[in-house]
Formats: structure tokens, sequence, C-alpha cells
């Protein structure tokens, strides 16, 4: 028996039997099931994320196109209120068939469970070819290739499944299950996407840089030196849009980055200058050591499933105080520089990173980003001077900032 919740009332749910809801903005908003196909509606799966959301709010913003998201929890209702949205199952294929109904292009930016990566790479697939899409985009990742530790690795080489950290491995297989499908279905359109790390307003890798200034802890590995391999939030937003745009183009897979490449210590002095720090609070140790700490065994423990489900099934049942403990023992973070009386730098030894920063902050080449341009540009992507600045404004929003008052003028 279905179960159906409706109202006249500007965003109301509803519910099918199946477990698929649909939350409309506008008044008299239907369910899933009965949305007629419209060309170049975008089904927008993990709008709840940083890149979802991010996708969402553009599209809702352009006339030309439609954006519909999709998540698992109404907890992401909240910041979508005013959007279209619709709660499906992404572990279900039949569940999520439904909510794709209607729409013609499927993103994929699930962020959720990292142990269930290929299963939910595998339902998003079956979903869009049963809800007849012509168009699935895969947000995979850089981390597929480690650090890059060949400059020949190119946008079709494979990716390596025996990484270190469950995320890789997870994006990797994935990555091996749609490159099988694009053989046995040629007719349906598949593009993959590797971004490196998605940084701008919200996310946690510019959070992270006005966390540790704000704090004084700023000590880069490997002197700094290091490809940041970073690209934009708008800036990929931009590619994804570039991929449904061009109805002719092909499927594969494609690396993607900002258009200027940056070393770690041109991020970090990059941001805190905006946010009115001066250049010798970001300090480098000179090689790429890792000393030794007892939290990175626990990291790499639960990089192992069974250790990260088990993880996964404690945590809730801890209390608060207990959680933050294991998570400042997991996380730690860079340790705060020496300073001497001239005010310049000085790290009495390496930093002592996590595992998944140490590796970011050695790796080895950039990856090539060339070939998406050639299939799928031109794209005007957004200078790193705008970026940086649309950044820092958020960080000084969160209370990062060492210039003075807030200006909400950069700001999205």
């Amino acid at each position: 028996m279905s179960l159906t919740l409706t109202s006249n009332l500007p965003g109301s749910i509803k519910s099918s039997g199946n477990g698929v809801a649909s939350h409309n903005s506008s008044a008299g908003g239907v369910g899933s099931s009965q949305v007629l196909s419209r060309p170049g509606r975008i089904a927008v799966i993990g709008a709840g994320g940083l890149v979802g959301a991010r996708l969402l709010r553009v599209l809702h913003q352009d006339d030309q196109r439609e954006g519909v998201g999709i998540v698992r929890s109404a907890r992401s209702l909240a910041r979508l209120s005013d959007l279209e949205i619709r709660l499906a199952d992404t572990s279900r294929v039949a569940n999520l068939t439904e909510a794709l109904s209607g729409c013609d292009t499927v993103v994929n930016a699930i962020n959720g469970d990292v142990s269930r990566i290929l299963e939910e790479t595998r339902v998003v697939y079956e979903a869009a070819l049963a809800a007849h899409c012509r168009l699935l985009v895969h947000l995979s990742s850089a981390v597929v290739y480690g650090r890059v530790p060949s400059q020949d690795i190119a946008d079709d080489s494979p990716p390596d499944t025996r990484n270190w950290m469950l995320y890789a491995r997870g994006k990797a297989r994935g990555e091996i299950f749609l490159r099988r499908q694009m053989k046995l279905h040629p007719e349906f359109r598949m593009v993959v996407l590797r971004p490196g790390l998605v940084w701008g307003p919200c996310s946690h890798w510019s959070g992270m840089v006005g966390e540790e200034l704000a704090r004084g802890r700023v000590c880069l590995s490997n002197g700094g030196r290091s490809i940041a391999n970073l690209v934009y939030v708008d800036n990929l937003v931009r590619m994804i849009l570039a991929v449904h745009r061009k109805q002719g183009g092909p499927s594969g897979f494609y690396n993607v980055a900002d258009p200027l490449r940056v070393s770690w210590m041109e991020y970090y002095r990059g941001l805190g200058g905006k946010l009115g720090y001066a250049p010798d609070q970001v300090c480098a140790w000179p090689d790429g050591r890792l000393p030794f700490q007892p939290r990175l065994a626990v990291e790499w423990g639960l990089q192992r499933k069974p250790l990260y489900c088990f993880s996964r099934w404690l945590l809730p049942r801890m209390g608060l105080g207990m959680k933050a403990k294991i998570k400042k023992l997991i996380q730690g973070g860079p340790q705060p520089p020496e300073r001497a009386s001239s005010g310049n730098c000085l790290p009495s030894g390496p930093p002592r990173l996590n595992r998944e920063v140490w590796s970011l902050q050695n790796q080895f080449f950039p990856l090539p980003a060339e070939k998406f341009m050639r299939d799928y540009g031109p794209v005007a992507l957004m200078p790193l001077e705008e970026t940086l600045a649309a950044t820092a404004a958020w960080l000084r929003f969160a209370g990062f900032s060492a210039a003075g008052p807030f200006d909400q003028s950069n700001l999205w």
C-alpha cells in the first residue's frame, strides 16, 4: 500500500509506495513519478554535498536548464528548501529509477559511505539506464592515481586499486566498472570527471587553511613545493555543465583542474594574504619526512573495510566527548612552528601531519588536464585571483580573518 503526503502549500512533500519522496518549492508540486520528461533536465544525486548543492544552486538561477536534487536523508532539505528535491534510497535501483523520472542527464555527486562507492556507482548506472537517461556524469577523484608517481600518467591510464585509502580504492573500482559498461553499452553516454581537491566557500580544503592560519599552526611538508591539485567548486560546476551542453560529446575519462596550477605554498599564502596574514606565518620543512605517530597506525587501520564499517557502527553509539577525542587522535594537525625574535618561521622538525594530508603535500607530478578542453572546451573558468577573493570572503565570515571586520561583497 502506498502512502502519499500532499499539500497545496509550497514545500510539500509527496511519498510513493516504494519510498521515493518529492519536495517542490512551488505550489501544487507533483511527485517524481508524474513529472514529464523535459529536455535538458539534470538530476543531481548527492545534492546535499558541496558540489551537488552548488550545481543545483547554479541550475536554479539558469533560465535554460532545470535541476532536480536527489538526497538520501531529509536532513539535507534545510539548505535546499527553495529547490526541487527528491528523497531516494541510492542503494536500491528501482527506488532511484523512479527518482530519475523526467531527467535526461544524471550527475553522480554522492559523497557518503566510502566502503560503498562501487555498489552506489553500480546502482546509479543501472538506474540511469532504466530511466532512459541520455547522459551520466560521474564524479570520480584524482586520488585514484595516489601521489602520481609518473609523469606518463594520462586521463586513460588505469587507476590504482591498491591505494592505502579506502576512498581511493572505491573510486578506482567504480571507474573500472564504468569503463566496462562503456564498452558494453556504447550508445549510453558516460563521462567520468576526476577533480582533485575541490576548494572554495564551504569546502573542507579551504576551511582547513583558515583554521590552521588562525591557530598559527601552518607548517607544510616538502618545502610547500608540490603541486596542490585543486579545482575551484564553481569551475567544476562549469565543466559539468559543459559536458551537459555538448550533445555529441564522447564518453570517456577526464582529469579536471583549475587553469593555473599552484603549489601548496602559493595556495596557503594566497589565501593567507587575503585574510591579512603575513607570508612568514606559512612555514615549510624542506623535505618530505613523515615522523611516526601512533595515530598513523590508527588512520591506516581505519582504511581497512572491516574496521571502517565497525567504526561507522560504533560512532553513533558513543558520547560526544569520546567522539571528539577519537577525531583528534586520528586527524591531528600540524604542530605550531617555532618563531625567532625576528619573526622568521623556524620549524623545529617536520610537520606531524596525518597521512592523507602528507600524501597530498608530497605529490610527484601534476595530472594532465588538456584532454577535457579538447573534447568539451572552451570553458570559461574563474581566474585564481577571483577564486581566492571569494574563498577568503567566506573564511572571514567564518571568523578566520586577521585583517578586520567581515566584508560580504565577494560571497556567492
